[in-house]
């Protein structure tokens, strides 16, 4: 049951580590275009480009971090939760809800670089994954089936 509850709490964290992540990214490049009057083109986002502004690797890390990691975590949220189900009431609906909401998370996050509009889902979205993450994290109670089998 520990396991569970580490897992869900690291999942909480990583999405507040996102937020924070591309929040320091916007700050940098915002800080880099309007106090350093650079420029931004396209050639300044390309993987390969030289150009080094301040939040760079917050965008790189929210990347890495969301598009792999994350996910992971969540896939591993997953299996404890099938290995603990009798001794965790209601802990694998959590564990596949955080997973679907995380599968919806990077669908968001990769489709919002065609439609900048979707951003808003994305944000919108991790929301519901940190709150249910931090739940399932908070609400560990024995399942009836556990406490009647002791």
């Amino acid at each position: 049951m520990r396991l569970y509850r580490v897992l869900a709490s690291l999942v909480a964290l990583g999405v507040v580590v996102q937020a924070a992540l591309v929040a320091y990214g916007i700050a940098g490049l915002t800080h880099w275009i309007y106090d350093e009057r650079n420029t931004a083109t396209r050639a300044t986002f390309e993987e390969d480009s030289t150009v080094d502004y301040g939040g760079k690797l917050g965008f790189d890390l929210h990347g890495e971090l969301g598009a792999l990691w994350l996910p992971l975590l969540a896939l591993a949220f997953l299996v404890v939760a099938v290995v603990t189900r009798r001794s965790v009431g209601h802990g694998l609906r959590f564990a596949g809800i955080v997973l679907g909401l995380m599968v919806l998370q990077a669908v968001l996050g990769f489709v919002a670089l065609a439609v900048p509009g979707l951003a808003v889902l994305h944000a919108a979205n991790a929301l519901a994954l940190f709150s249910t993450a931090a739940y399932a994290a908070l609400r560990l109670t024995p399942s009836p089936r556990a406490i009647g089998s002791s």
